[in-house]
């Protein structure tokens, strides 16, 4: 799905657009059901993984996930999640490709730089 002369023009603008009712409501519900199984995964790999900081964020490696915590001293709450499609195959049935914003190499009528991540 390309882009259209608004969404690329919110794009270079904003560095974002919007698309709305891409999605029905049954597979929101879905990708909603399958971020909170990962969450729990992720949640529950934390006291087995390596931990480290950076700048003052803390990190933890397990299940060949990143997980990035809350800068918070001591908080347990998950901030990122990375990379986390292997977790829940809902998430490449429904959001991969064109519909769900998946890379498309930069190229003309597409997002350039996408990243697949939250930054």
């Amino acid at each position: 799905m390309r882009l259209t002369a608004a969404e690329g023009l919110g794009y270079r603008s904003d560095g974002l657009f919007v698309r709305e009712a891409v999605f029905s409501g049954a597979e929101i519900e879905e990708l909603r059901d399958a971020a909170e199984r990962v969450v729990r995964l992720a949640a529950g790999s934390l006291g087995s993984g390596d931990r480290y900081s950076i700048d003052g964020n803390r990190y933890v490696e397990a299940n060949d996930t990143t997980v990035q915590l809350e800068h918070s001293p001591g908080s347990s709450t998950i901030r990122v999640i990375e990379p986390f499609h292997h977790f829940d195959r809902r998430f490449e049935r429904l959001g991969g490709g064109a519909r769900g914003g998946g890379p498309r190499g930069g190229g003309r009528g597409s997002a350039p730089g996408w990243r697949g991540d939250a930054h």
